[in-house]
């Protein structure tokens, strides 16, 4: 039943982005896509979240039902099961903020190309992530892929920011 419900929000919060890239294609005033942009944003980061509470609960009753694990073991192992989603939060958060505090100069277009550029790469970055989540789980192939695409989402958010900060008047 909790996977069923982790999925679920998973699969939403895909669609809202789904949803995002069709607001895109239409003629939809600049405010519904901005809106949707944003909303898309937070429901991706309370799917996550959902996830990561749900790994700590998994990882903290196997690692006391398992008595032969010492306690650096456990935080080891719950330190390399959380770090990727912790990453991928972040630079979801990170994205979130640069999007909403730079509002108006997105609206009103008025930042460089390069900036939608990256922004799609970066919430195709997220796609990946979700689909890894969503199909492969717990398995720890899983966890690597989604370290290196985390810190990929990671560099795209570092570069959105420099493109706002410096080169917001090119567009």
């Amino acid at each position: 039943m909790n996977e069923i419900y982790h999925k679920s929000i998973i699969a939403t919060s895909a669609s809202f982005f789904l949803i995002y890239f069709l607001f895109l294609l239409t003629d939809s005033p600049a405010n519904i896509i901005f809106g949707a942009h944003v909303f898309g944003y937070l429901t991706l980061v309370i799917g996550v979240l959902t996830l990561v509470v749900s790994n700590v609960i998994k990882i903290i009753s196997k690692t006391t039902e398992t008595n032969g694990r010492n306690d650096k073991q456990a935080l080891s192992t719950i330190i390399s099961i959380l770090t990727p989603f912790i990453l991928t939060i972040g630079s979801m958060i990170t994205i979130l903020y640069l999007i909403v505090s730079n509002k108006t100069a997105i609206v009103q277009k008025q930042v460089s190309p390069s900036y939608y550029s990256f922004s799609n790469i970066a919430i195709i970055l997220f796609f990946m992530q979700i689909f890894l989540i969503y199909y492969y789980g717990e398995k720890p192939i899983t966890y690597n892929l989604l370290y290196l695409l985390g810190l990929l989402t990671s560099i795209c958010g570092i570069i959105l920011y420099t493109i706002l900060s410096y080169f917001s008047t090119d567009g």
